[in-house]
């Protein structure tokens, strides 16, 4: 019985602590926990594919897989599987490292084969279509500008253009013809007004939305931080028109792409990400999740906590004033309900609500300050927003996680990804002639030295700091010139002339 009861407190004591969070400095402190780590793309390097990867980045890459962990890209965009793992090899990405997609997993679904192969949103979208072969898609690629036409000439072909060839697809130009409307729109093309046409017209003909920027529920969470032109916000436009979005997880069927099946269980894999919505996925799928706290992290958390606020606004509309003053002091509700107790705590109370109307009287000055001389004048003064701390990132992270009943990620890390906490990828200090380290000197000015006699722009930018001509002679020393009178010496010499 002593060691049934020993067990069963090991097991809460596990359970805590796969339930709490860690701040960890570096992917090495977990290293040992997963056999196998799926790294977002953007996290690697630059949100293109095929982009430069950070030498912390590879660092990471080549210490998981020297300790015989399996390693894999992940990537959520219209991209397969084979073009993004080759891109990712001219990246600098080790070889053996394969690369999985949401679009990988979308040609996938509609490839012909048993049922049992294709993933939730696969059978979801054959469902809703009633089984019609071959499928009728229409790109909205067609109607994208890209950033770069040297990128989009480099993309190769289509994504469905082998389907086509199999006959599972056919590919339309009008979208009264289609089945589907696929987003195969890559991160930077534009829609620009294409794409207000396009959503009327898949409401009015019942096309349903096909994206694999992130699944349905997902974008759902994250409707807040969701951009103007995205696929997470077409989705919801199109849904509030009537029509139909479906949106796919690049971790859908990851383990079977990826040759996982045999060897790992979802329990066995960290997913590492900079992206909110990857951990509410990754619990979805049964994984851990390792967050990195970057400014995108920041936009969505930032975004969720304007949206509560503003519902919480609107709520409060709506009660009364005894509801309201039930919520914000209930202590000052019972005081003046019972009057027994008002004289020893009702000093005390009005302290309190004295101290938090100044608060709010302050910053309602604040908000309403008059613009400082750049904005008189018509000039627009840029105003950073001050980033949030890590504690209030955190914070903001366990009432996200809590709000939307998602698990907390298992790990959080500050960026960037680096392996071991080590400094960035930048040089260490250089030694001086004396063995001394030189101090470290802002961007742009390495290489040069402070000389005692300025000449050149830095003796005519000290000239017209001090208002003084650089061609004036000294005052004192040896050089200098006549010195001023004062005004005794001119006094005392009119004295003299009178006389």
């Amino acid at each position: 019985a002593i060691l049934a009861q020993e067990e069963r407190w090991m097991d809460v004591g596990r359970a805590k602590a796969a339930a709490a969070m860690r701040t960890i400095v570096g992917l090495r402190e977990v290293a040992h926990l997963y056999r196998g780590f799926l790294f977002d793309s953007s996290c690697v390097g630059s949100h293109v594919p095929g982009g430069p990867c950070t030498a912390a980045s590879l660092q990471c890459l080549r210490g998981l897989l020297g300790r015989d962990k399996l390693v894999a890209l992940v990537h959520a965009g219209p991209t397969r599987a084979a073009p993004l793992a080759a891109a990712a090899r001219r990246a600098g990405v080790p070889a053996g490292v394969p690369a999985w997609s949401s679009g990988e997993a979308f040609c996938r679904s509609l490839a012909p084969g048993p049922s049992d192969e294709r993933g939730e949103a696969g059978s979801e979208l054959l469902s809703a279509l009633g089984g019609r072969r071959p499928v009728r898609v229409f790109e909205l690629s067609a109607l994208a500008r890209p950033r770069r036409w040297a990128e989009a000439v480099s993309r190769g072909e289509a994504p469905l253009a082998s389907l086509e060839r199999e006959g599972a697809v056919r590919r339309v130009s009008d979208i009264e013809d289609a089945d589907v409307c696929y987003w195969d729109v890559h991160d930077g093309d534009e829609l620009g007004s294409w794409l207000e046409a396009t959503l009327e017209l898949c409401a009015e003909f019942r096309v349903p939305l096909v994206h694999g920027k992130r699944a349905s529920k997902t974008a759902q969470m994250l409707a807040p931080s969701s951009l103007r032109g995205s696929a997470e916000a077409a989705a919801g436009s199109l849904q509030r028109l009537g029509g139909m979005a479906l949106g796919i997880s690049k971790l859908e069927g990851h383990l079977e792409g990826l040759g996982w099946t045999g060897e790992l269980s979802p329990e066995d894999v960290l997913l590492v990400s900079q992206d909110l919505g990857d951990v509410a996925e990754a619990a979805g799928h049964g994984m851990d999740a390792l967050l990195l706290l970057s400014s995108q992290v920041e936009g969505q958390l930032s975004a969720f906590q304007e949206a509560e606020a503003q519902e919480q606004a609107a709520r409060r509309r709506q009660l009364s004033v005894n509801q309201r003053a039930a919520e914000d002091s209930p202590a000052m509700l019972q005081v003046a309900t019972n009057p027994f107790f008002s004289v020893f705590q009702l000093p005390s109370l009005l302290a309190e609500a004295t101290r938090k109307n100044a608060e709010h009287r302050a910053r309602a000055a604040v908000a309403k300050a008059p613009p400082d001389a750049g904005e008189a004048l018509g000039r627009v003064v840029a105003r950073p927003a001050p980033a949030p701390a890590k504690e209030d990132v955190l914070e903001l992270l366990q009432r996200w996680c809590k709000a939307q009943s998602v698990p907390l990620p298992s790990a959080a890390l500050a960026p960037p990804l680096c392996w071991d906490g080590a400094a960035g990828d930048g040089p260490a200090p250089a030694d001086d002639v004396g063995g001394r380290p030189q101090q470290a000197v802002p961007g742009g000015m390495q290489g040069r030295r402070s000389s005692p006699h300025p000449s050149g722009s830095a003796a005519r930018g000290a000239a017209q700091l001090t208002g003084r001509r650089q061609d004036a002679p000294p005052t004192e020393g040896p050089g200098a010139g006549p010195a001023p009178e004062s005004v005794g010496d001119i006094l005392s010499q009119l004295s003299a002339a009178k006389k």
